[in-house]
Formats: C-alpha cells, sequence, structure tokens
C-alpha cells in the first residue's frame, strides 16, 4: 500500500506544476522552425492526453496542420514524445503497484 501511495504521489509532481500538464522542452534555443514549435507546443499535451493523463487537453489547430508542413511535422512530434512520456508514467505507476 505505501508503494502505490509513494507511486501516486510521484506521478502527480514528476516535474509539472500541481494539476498541470507537464511542458514541452523548450525548442526556441535548439533554432526550430516557429510553426514548428507551435505545432510541437500543440502536439505535447494531446498526446499526454492519449496516454490517459488526466491534466492535458487535446489541442490542435486543424487549419494549421492541413495546411503548414511545419506546423503538422512539430505537431506529429510533439504528440508522438507526448504520448510515450504519458506511457513511461504510467507503466511506472503499473510497477509500483503490481510490483513488476
Amino acid at each position: 500500500m505505501t508503494k502505490l501511495a509513494i507511486g501516486i504521489i510521484g506521478i502527480l509532481f514528476s516535474g509539472c506544476g500541481m494539476w498541470d500538464c507537464p511542458q514541452p522542452p523548450n525548442l526556441t534555443k535548439v533554432g526550430y522552425d516557429a510553426n514548428y514549435i507551435a505545432g510541437y507546443n500543440d502536439g505535447w499535451p494531446s498526446g499526454w492526453a492519449a496516454g490517459s493523463y488526466l491534466y492535458c487537453c487535446f489541442k490542435k489547430d486543424t487549419h494549421r496542420y492541413e495546411n503548414d508542413s511545419q506546423y503538422k511535422q512539430g505537431y506529429d512530434d510533439g504528440f508522438t514524445m507526448g504520448k510515450g512520456k504519458s506511457e513511461a508514467v504510467d507503466r511506472v505507476a503499473r510497477s509500483a503497484y503490481f510490483g513488476k
């Protein structure tokens, strides 16, 4: 029971503010295109939400996604990374609870 409580608390407070979706990495410093960054920043919380993280919401500018290749690539990359991170957190929680 203690492992479960510690796991849940760790998940809730891991790298983000209380009740917030974890923030995406700052891609501005790396030199990515502004449209790519905008897409990544929209795809990131959408990926977390798709991975069942309760504190993130889907966000997508459909018009830009269909018409801007940089936004689309950024969104897809952000979505993939966000979903992967969310699934990793879920695996850690399950292993803490089930001990596997």
